[in-house]
Parts: structure tokens; sequence; C-alpha cells
């Protein structure tokens, strides 16, 4: 059985729509699941006979010989086993901020409370279409509303969320003391979990992109014309480091070249680049992808189109570069543009078009990529959940299964490498690092 629990304080307004949305909160649906428990069987205790070679007596010796399951050898690896039991109460933790949503602001675009409703409705999809066999009761919380209260997580085998990296922690914290797994969608930091083998995260990490980016352009181009970009004050060239490492370690072992600028060029200056840097083929990486280097960005994206005249310019950039309302056909067209992201919302894919309809049905409204991450993550923990039981985190390694917009590639971030991956006290915690590249193809980004 499936059922939903929330736990939300409603809101006031008269827009109807809006009213729709928060109604749908409240509803708690309730789907019949056959419940099936599996208990690990132990073998039979073997014995074995040896014969002593003496000639005038023969002695016979009894063996025991123990599961090495139960009771590995010394020095040998633990094995982690799958351990179902057929029921499991799943907290959503989700900042709703339903206090605060009042007549249309929940429904606006671009408002945290949109993002965070089209999450949970895309959530809920995946809740409402589960068809595994152990029953699933989901408890819906808002993680807005204060400090988390231990009590409400008491009885929870997973938790997916919060939002707030001080809540994630204290969370992260319940978790490991009640044997539930913690499942973080959207922060990525490895501050907040140490030797946390509970802790599950699915944003991979600031480096994880600019692995993928490096890979890629090693890929295409060679490493002397491949260039960093940046500006001459501040900290970009500290990324750089993660590039040049990067480079150091993958097949020609040499470094990328870097070039910083200054931003008075970028803004007064009658040209930026040295018109040689165009003599040939290259590809220009801007790691930069705070919202408040959107301008920067923009700005050396524009001054490559003009000064590169007809030659061939590739720009890799993060999702900042896809993502930004300055950018336009023309820079993606001319510059190849390539991006690191990882969530790809490809409106042309026909899975996504699928679910966008059954969406549509259920809420009279489009969902956007939140709901399709919502939905994603929903299915991937239900399914994991249901069929490898509450030590499922260490099973996920084996599901790179392509969901809507999400493919995920989970690993285990160990204190030493060089140790068992099986033992707990060495695993800080489980990090997804899957980014996907994605470039400027025929009008619209198209996965790489």
């Amino acid at each position: 059985m499936t059922s939903v629990r929330n736990h939300l304080q409603q809101s006031s307004g008269n827009n109807i729509f809006c009213l729709v949305f928060i109604l749908l909160m409240f509803t708690t649906s309730c789907v019949s699941k056959k419940k099936v428990v599996k208990t690990p069987v132990d073998p039979t205790p073997k014995t074995n006979t040896p014969v002593t070679t003496e000639t005038k007596k023969v002695e016979e010796v009894q063996w025991t010989f123990a599961d090495e399951k139960e009771h590995p050898p010394i020095g040998s690896k633990k094995v982690i086993t799958s351990s179902t039991q057929g029921q499991y109460n799943v907290a959503l933790l989700i900042p709703f901020n339903a206090q605060k949503a009042v007549g249309n602001k929940l429904i606006e675009k671009g408002t945290v409370e949109n993002r965070f409703m089209q999450f949970y409705t895309g959530m809920k999809m995946a809740f409402d279409e589960y068809t595994g066999s152990s029953s699933m009761n989901i408890n819906v919380l808002d993680s807005s509303n204060g400090p988390i209260q231990e009590s409400s997580l008491n009885n929870a085998d997973v938790i997916i969320g919060p939002y707030d990296k001080t809540k994630i922690k204290n969370a992260a914290l319940i978790a490991k003391e009640n044997n539930a797994v913690l499942i973080s969608p959207w922060q990525a930091s490895k501050r907040i979990a140490q030797k946390n083998p509970n802790y599950v995260q699915l944003k991979p990490n600031l480096e994880d992109h600019y692995y993928a980016i490096a890979e890629d352009a090693l890929d295409d181009f060679q490493t002397e014309n491949i260039y960093l970009l940046g500006r001459e004050k501040g900290t970009d060239k500290a990324r750089f480091k993660y590039f040049q490492d990067f480079a150091g370690s993958y097949k020609s072992r040499t470094q990328f070249q870097e070039l910083l600028i200054s931003e008075d060029s970028l803004n007064y200056g009658e040209t930026v680049f040295d018109s040689t840097l165009f003599e040939k083929d290259i590809a220009l990486i801007i790691p930069n992808w705070k919202s408040a280097d959107e301008a920067f960005v923009y700005s050396c994206m524009r001054r490559l189109r003009v000064e590169k005249l007809d030659k061939k310019v590739t720009v890799y950039g993060m999702p900042i570069m896809a993502e930004s309302d300055k950018m336009n056909y023309d820079l993606y067209l001319n510059l190849n543009a390539t991006v690191a992201q990882s969530r790809f919302f490809d409106k042309n894919n026909a899975n996504v078009n699928q679910f966008r309809s059954r969406y549509f049905q259920v809420y009279n409204a489009l969902p956007g990529k939140d709901a399709c991450e919502g939905y994603d993550i929903g299915k991937y923990v239900l399914s994991n959940l249901d069929k490898h039981g509450k030590t499922f985190q260490f099973f996920l390694e084996e599901d790179n299964r392509q969901y809507l917009i999400s493919q995920f590639n989970v690993s285990r971030y160990l204190v030493d490498p060089e140790e068992d991956p099986n033992d707990k006290k060495n695993i800080e915690y489980f990090l997804n690092n899957k980014v996907q590249m994605i470039t400027f193809n025929q009008g619209t980004f198209k996965l790489k």
C-alpha cells in the first residue's frame, strides 16, 4: 500500500488554480500492494572427515565450518546483503513555505514556492504510479517551519530532503542514529556528512562538473588548444587547479593553457583577445557557475562571438550558460556552446512528453524541470528500496538507468580507498557523480 500523509498548514487565496495545487498537496492516495517479506536462509553447516596417515590407528575428526557471511575470516572483506521487509516508511522534507504561500505567489514561475511545489507534485506522481511489491507509507513535512523535530523522523526508513544545509546535517545525524537512509536531492558539499554510510548525495559536486568538461574537451581537442578562461582579479584562477590536475592525469598528461582577462577590457576595451588565438580551432572553458557570474560569462561569450570572426571556437561552461536569459541563439550556435549539467530537461524526449501529458491531466498545468526531477528521484528511491530493502544505498551502483532527465552513478566516497569498501567505518557517504554533457545542435541543446 502506498499512503501519503501531509503535515502542512493551508494557505488562503482566491486563485482557483492555486487552490487546486494546495488541495492536491493534502490529498491522500492509497494503492493496494502485496506485502512480501524475504527471510535470508542460512546454509546448512558442512562437515568434513579427514583421515590420519598412521598405520596403527585411524582417528576420525569432525570439523564444523562456520557461515563466512556471519563470521568472515580474519582480513576478509565484509559482505552487504539485501534484506527486504515488505513495508517501509518514507519521510519527505520539502520547504514549501506554506505559511507564506498566499494568492498567486504559489504558482508564479521562478518563485521558491513554485520550484518545490513542482518537485513535490512530480514526486507524488512517482508515488502514485509505484507498482512494487512492498508497501510504502509516505509522510510529507514542511521543512521550512523551524528546526527538524527528531520525533517526526523516528520511524522513517528513508528521509528525502531537506534543502537547508544545516537541517541536512541534523537530518543526516538522525538517519545515522536510527539506521535510516537520507537522500539529499539539492545540495552538494563534502562538509555535510562525515563517516555516515546512511547519507546519499544525489547532486554531483562542483569538481565532478569540471572533470566532465575537461574529459569531453580532451576527447575533441589537443591539450595545447584548450584554454581556461577567467578574470585577472578574484578567485577564478583557483578553479583552474581542478582542470589542471585532471589534465595531468588524463591521456596527454600535460597542462591546459590559461587565459586571464581584465573586466575593464570586457566592458570598455576595443579588443579582449589576441587575434592569433583564433588561428587554429580552439576550446575555451569558462568554469564560473554562480548567478553572480552571469554577466561575466555573457560578456565573454559576446566578445568571443565578435572577435573570432569566422574561425571555429567551442566554448564549454557550467549550467548557468544554458540557463541564462542573457544568452541567445546566435551565441550558442556560433560558439558551439557545450555545457555540463546533472539534469537535462529535453522537451523533445518522448518519455518527457508522455510525462508532461500525464502531469497535465492531473494538475492542469505543464511540468518543468523540477517536476521531472521529483518524479525521477521518487521512482529511483522507491524501486531500489523495494528491491534491496533498508541497505539499498549499497546497491545503487547497479542502477544506471536513464530516467526522464536524470541518470545516476552513485559510488562510495571512502575514507581510505585501499581499505574494504563494504566496511561502514570506511565510508564517508554515497555520492552521485554523473554529469551529462549537452551541446547546441540544430537550434536546441541535445545530449552529446
